[in-house]
């Protein structure tokens, strides 16, 4: 009996055996490293903040205002015959500087009203630059906002699967703790009987 005991090897029971694989599996399913789905995208919209040009309008270069530069060019010529050929009629066609003077302040006052389409053009052309600035600072802090949520949930993960790990480590070391004590108990007890 003695000899039977010597050579006794302790065996994990199948408590241990399965609380060594069930803490393998929750081992191996550890959260991966965090991997932003938004950080192209994010250093995109910064990019496109920082190398925005400061706002410039030039009239010349707005084929808006060149329209309403040909239309009003067109409409003061127009006026100036007009007030010329009034002005001849007047004085029965005497007194062409008078038709002269006549056609030139017609043209002139046509001329200065596209000054306020000028100044109208201007401040479309900036609330427009302004609100696409906006709208790239809106983008941009809608992907911050959504990156800041899905980092806080890789965390939120990576931390319930370390809480688990610790729960499962600690299963396995009950588990273990019991088979040996039951084990040593039972040699104890064994080599008792052999000694009595």
């Amino acid at each position: 009996m003695e000899n039977a005991l010597t050579n006794a090897v302790y065996t994990p029971g199948q408590s241990v055996t399965d609380a060594a694989a069930d803490l393998r599996n929750w081992q191996q399913n550890r959260p991966g490293k965090y991997e932003s789905a938004y950080q192209g995208r994010i250093e995109d919209l910064i990019g496109q903040l920082l190398e925005r040009n400061s706002f410039q309008y030039s009239y010349a270069q707005d084929p808006l205002y060149r329209q309403y530069a040909q239309q009003y060019t067109q409409n003061a010529r127009n006026a100036s015959a007009d007030a010329a050929a009034q002005a001849a009629a007047l004085t029965g066609g005497y007194g062409s500087s008078y038709g002269t003077q006549a056609g030139q302040n017609a043209y002139a006052s046509t001329m200065n009203s596209l000054d306020n389409v000028l100044d109208s053009l201007y401040s479309q052309s900036k609330a427009q630059y302004n609100t696409e600035k906006s709208g790239l600072q809106q983008q941009l802090s809608g992907l911050q906002s959504a990156e800041k949520q899905d980092y806080s949930q890789y965390q939120n993960d990576l931390a319930n699967w370390t809480e688990g790990l610790q729960y499962k480590k600690n299963e396995y070391d009950n588990a273990y703790s019991a088979k040996q004590n039951g084990w040593q108990n039972f040699m104890n007890g064994a080599l008792s009987l052999i000694h009595i």
